[in-house]
């Protein structure tokens, strides 16, 4: 039997199999939310957030140990990721490709120890998109010539927040955690929840909030991060 005569014989038989119907009950329910979650334990948010730190390694940690080891057998590769961060810090990234560029937001004020990053830039076609629309409003047509909508998602996913928590574990500078922390504030600042272009894609909110919580593991343990870290699980919350 030829492919030709086969296929004609598999569409002959869909053709005649009886037509089933399928609710959507049955392959998807609801979930509670993780505040119900919570309730059910019987204790407050605050008391199942302190167990959760508790428990020490929540996502992808290592050990002091292993950190250690890491410094003594890859010394190139932990000086490169060091080297990276301390780009970062000056937000100077490499999006896609993109080469070496610096992002900063030309109408937000700077201070004496941060610059606000641009979130809305397209740094290759120097265009920025609006800021602050309700994002359910966003139409294709509010791009600015042809600005390319991937470069402000790309730096609005955090990735580069990874590399500043790896940075601080390999050097235990906190520098790099007080750029994140910096970044949360800013990113917040430039994008209210559910306003923007960094919330009209769900997949990089979902990709954003994964990156955060890499972040947010590897820094916890930092001195920058004391008295700050109850404010960033409310902050989190409302920007998930």
């Amino acid at each position: 039997m030829n492919l030709v005569t086969r296929l004609k014989s598999l569409l002959r038989r869909a053709a005649l199999a009886p037509a089933i119907e399928y609710s959507a009950a049955q392959f998807w329910k609801p979930s509670e939310r993780l505040d119900e979650q919570v309730q059910t334990t019987g204790v407050t948010a605050g008391k199942w957030l302190e167990s959760r730190r508790g428990q020490g390694r929540l996502y992808g940690d290592l050990s002091a140990a292993q950190v250690d080891q890491l410094r003594s057998r890859w010394p190139v590769r932990v000086a490169r990721t060091l080297e990276a961060a301390g780009r970062i810090c000056a937000h100077e990234f490499d999006l896609l490709g993109s080469g070496s560029v610096v992002i900063v937001d030309p109408d937000r004020r700077r201070s004496k120890l941060y610059t606000p990053i641009d979130w809305n830039v397209d740094p290759i076609a120097g265009l920025r998109f609006p800021a602050k629309f309700p994002h359910k409003a966003w139409n294709p047509l509010l791009r600015p010539g042809l600005a390319d909508i991937k470069w402000p998602w790309e730096i609005g996913r955090c990735q580069h927040w990874v590399t500043l928590g790896q940075a601080y574990r390999l050097s235990k500078d906190d520098r790099f955690t007080r750029e994140i922390i910096n970044q949360l504030d800013d990113f917040l600042e430039a994008n209210p929840v559910g306003t923007g272009l960094q919330f009209v894609c769900t997949m990089d909110v979902a990709i954003r909030a994964f990156n955060w919580a890499l972040a947010f593991e590897m820094i916890r343990t930092s001195a920058a991060s004391c008295g700050w870290r109850d404010s960033t699980c409310t902050s989190v919350r409302r920007a998930g």
